[in-house]
């Protein structure tokens, strides 16, 4: 079967899939307008995330709630309950409401929603707002009178023994709690908007070609408990009333894993994966968790070991008291903070201590992972509790074992748009892939680079982690060098584009770049405004001497709108009327040329 028909197949039964339990028409996004546009591209970072998403998912325009809330991690106190219950609550209520109720399963909270309630009143204060979310019509007034003393049981959407007796099966928008609609609430959180954007990339990818027979894009699923073996797990349930039984639970997983067919390793004992002396099941060393596609274990509290090689679509659960707080600090301790940063694509924790009844558990986490089951149903199905510490990061619609035909990723990666500034003595390079209108991927960036004429004696390597866009710095130039770089990248699969040859002058307000060794051309430079617009955009084109100039308007998914030609620098485009609201890729070519920038049209 030749490789255009194997991906129609796919995409072909991809859709007769959204049809049920992962349609994005169900998903109801929420963005913070009073989050800050940290890239300084016009549009905020929760917004530009939330657009991002819905473009690349295919999410109806009018599931977008715009709210304005805190830009903090946290609602505190009574300044927080009136601005949670204000500007959160009550707007996604009504916005509900307005699209039906019945209409909405999931419920996607886009970078900068704040990731818990500091409650006054109450002793276990910390509370998750995914946690509470999910159960909007029981929030009440919000005051300490509102909140369980400890957590209200998911009675609603809860497994607590897959494949013992009968189990729960794909969420159907019926279950209910306290007579009102339960809904599968996840979140786009990490370190920057950029990583948060990545995470639909990495389920994209991970959708089309993860599989774990042979030849295929896979890995390892790894499973971590600490008094094992655990040899007879026939008597399961074993319930989290205590510690041992909470092993025992935890090393049930090892026979989903199995039965799921893909390859397993675990780390049965007193040692968590990466620490000096862990073994895992064979004797070997359990230094390094090579290739992970999946985890569920414990217990890493506080502590990250930096063991990981996390493959695109890898999902993780790492039972502990803090193993989702701090989600946006780059320096900080927590498993899944640590792990988003350096690749993960999904995982379910806490925000603060639980108990060891009252946090995600990994066993049924990894069952329904592994069976068909998309990210947000496998994240509550796996929650024993509501107001309580929950957290769930990812794309809620994410489903990597969704009933497919395999395919082999053997497309090189789309030739990486390479930009550069100087900053504080080093020369950075901005590497960012586009995958709009082909099929996803993610990359690493190995840059060479040398004297002008000379050997590409020094080499930056390829990265840990696959991504869109990556920032990279070569030190020790000084203004007046000519160096020449040469850039390629590689995907998930290995396989390699590589770019023509540069030469950079290195000047004093930053770099200029020469194409393929090219008689060094004046600056080209594009201004947009207003953006976002709603009528008519300006576009100036900065340059000298181009002897052709022409734009081309691209909308999300690589359609070609508009392309002409100009002979002055500036142009006016007024969308038709049949062009609707979104993100527009902007293209002007000026000789051997090119250069793009973004704009929001918003009707």
């Amino acid at each position: 079967m030749n490789r255009a028909l194997t991906v129609l197949l796919t995409l072909l039964i991809l859709s007769f899939t959204l049809l049920g339990d992962d349609d994005p028409a169900k998903v109801l996004i929420v963005y913070n307008t009073a989050f800050p546009d940290n890239n300084g591209d016009g549009i905020g970072d929760s917004e530009e995330a939330a657009l991002y998403y819905a473009a690349k998912r295919g999410v109806p325009s009018s599931n977008l709630l715009a709210v304005s809330t805190s830009s903090s991690t946290y609602y505190y106190e009574e300044s927080g309950r009136v601005d949670m219950l204000d500007n959160l609550v009550t707007p996604l209520l009504a916005k509900l409401d307005s699209l039906g109720e019945s209409n909405i399963f999931y419920i996607l909270l886009s970078y900068g929603i704040p990731e818990k309630y500091v409650c006054k009143g109450i002793e276990h204060r910390n509370r998750g707002v995914d946690n509470a979310l999910c159960i909007p019509h029981s929030l009440g007034t919000m005051d300490s009178t509102s909140w369980p003393y400890y957590w209200h049981t998911n009675s609603a959407y809860f497994e607590s023994s897959p494949t013992v007796y009968t189990d729960w099966g794909h969420f159907t928008g019926t279950e209910m709690y306290m007579g009102s609609r339960l809904f599968l609430v996840t979140r786009l959180d990490g370190i920057s908007m950029e990583r948060c954007k990545e995470l639909v990339d990495r389920a994209l990818y991970a959708e089309m070609y993860l599989y774990p027979d042979d030849g295929y894009y896979g890995g390892t699923v790894y499973v971590d408990y600490r008094w094992g073996p655990h040899d007879d797990l026939s008597g399961y349930p074993f319930g989290y009333s205590s510690y041992n039984k909470a092993d025992s639970s935890m090393a049930k997983a090892r026979e989903f894993v199995i039965a799921s067919g893909w390859p397993l390793r675990e780390e049965p004992y007193d040692k968590e994966i990466g620490e000096t002396g862990a073994k895992f099941m064979d004797g070997t060393d359990a230094i390094w968790a090579a290739s992970a596609v999946g985890y569920g274990g414990w217990y890493n509290y506080n502590k990250y070991q930096d063991a990981w090689e996390w493959k695109v679509g890898a999902f993780a659960n790492d039972l502990n008291s803090n193993s989702g707080a701090n989600l946006r600090n780059s320096d900080t301790r927590p498993f899944l903070a640590n792990a988003f940063r350096l690749g993960l694509t999904c995982g379910v924790g806490c925000i603060a201590e639980p108990y060891l009844t009252g946090h995600a558990r990994p066993e049924i986490f990894v069952y329904y992972m592994l069976n068909g089951f998309n990210f947000a149903e496998a994240s509550y199905l796996s929650q024993p509790c509501f107001k309580w510490m929950g957290i769930h990061v990812g794309d809620p619609i994410y489903n990597p074992h969704r009933t497919k035909t395999p395919v082999h990723d053997d497309v090189p990666p789309p030739e990486p748009m390479v930009a550069m500034n100087w900053e504080n003595d080093s020369l950075y390079l901005s590497v960012a892939i586009e995958t709009w209108g082909r099929e996803p991927d993610l990359v690493k960036t190995r840059v060479c680079y040398g004297p002008h004429n000379g050997e590409l004696e020094d080499t930056i390597d390829y990265g840990r982690v696959y991504c869109m866009w990556e920032k990279i710095a070569i030190g020790g130039l000084i203004y007046g060098d000519t160096i020449d770089i040469s850039v390629d990248v590689i995907d998930p699969m290995l396989n390699r584009t590589v770019l023509p040859q540069y030469s950079w002058i290195v000047g004093e307000t930053g770099t200029l770049d020469v194409r393929e060794l090219v008689e060094l051309p004046d600056n080209l430079d594009i201004n947009v405004f207003p953006n976002p617009f709603n009528s008519a955009v300006v576009i100036s084109v900065e340059t000298l001497h181009a002897t052709s100039l022409h734009i081309e308007i691209f909308d999300i998914n690589g359609r070609l709108i508009k392309r002409l030609g100009i002979t002055n620098s500036e142009f006016i485009w007024r969308p038709e009327e049949n062009i609707p609201s979104g993100i527009y890729h902007i293209r002007v070519r000026a000789d051997n040329r090119e250069l793009g920038k973004k704009v929001v049209y918003l009707k």
